[in-house]
């Protein structure tokens, strides 16, 4: 299954928005979770990712997970609300699960 054109479109414009990095021009360019880790600091108003961009990809992932994690609003179980597998794999539809999920914590906090 793969992300409709035009939702993908408009999550990366939400991306570009942040100016948090180059402007994003397709979902995949996200796999590496730099910018979301930067969209993190910046809704924290921190720079605690800045250490976490030095890592790897599956530390960067984590760190993400681990932030949606904690700060969801309904926990209803343990696990991460992304598969980090499939993130790994360039899932387009994981990756744009991810975004979403940052845009929503975005506008609540």
């Amino acid at each position: 299954m793969t992300l409709h054109a035009t939702r993908g479109a408009a999550l990366l414009s939400w991306v570009n928005s942040l100016h948090v990095a180059d402007p994003v021009e397709a979902v995949l360019q996200l796999q590496d979770c730099s910018i979301f880790i930067k969209i993190i600091d910046r809704i924290h108003g921190t720079e605690e990712g800045q250490q976490i961009l030095k890592q790897p990809v599956s530390e960067r992932l984590d760190f993400v997970c681990s932030f949606l994690q904690k700060n969801r609003k309904h926990p209803s179980s343990p696990e991460c609300l992304v598969s980090a597998q499939k993130v790994l794999e360039g899932s387009e539809l994981e990756l744009a699960k991810m975004t979403m999920l940052l845009l929503y914590h975005s506008t609540m906090s």
